[in-house]
């Protein structure tokens, strides 16, 4: 692809989402369960297939997103639909930690402490 601007024009340039593909995957107590899913990687979104799942599974243990390179993403245990990302915590007595937040401002978990 080849820009011309002119030099005395401001530019801005908006990258679209990216959006990439994989599976998403569903750990039970007693099995797992796997479809199709692609993930926004600037809204941190999941666009999961549909999947029935019976009585047979009892407890959800946890859920992921893995691209298809390998990539591991943990996926929210709120509001199911959204990966996690690293957050840096400062507390009130200073202490500093990293905790794992959920991607949508409007989950639960998104700015939880």
């Amino acid at each position: 692809m080849i820009l011309k601007f002119n030099l005395n024009q401001a530019i801005t340039l908006k990258l679209s989402n990216m959006i990439i593909t994989g599976n998403f995957t569903s750990v039970w107590d007693n099995g797992s369960i796997t479809t199709p899913a692609t993930l926004d990687t600037e809204t941190g979104a999941l666009d999961i297939n549909s999947v029935e799942v019976d009585d047979s599974f009892d407890s959800l243990v946890c859920e992921h997103f893995e691209s298809s390179d390998g990539e591991l993403f943990d996926v929210c245990d709120y509001c199911h639909d959204h990966v996690l990302r690293e957050v840096q915590i400062v507390r009130d007595n200073g202490f500093e930690a990293t905790t794992e937040r959920c991607t949508d401002p409007d989950c639960e978990n998104y700015n939880e402490d």
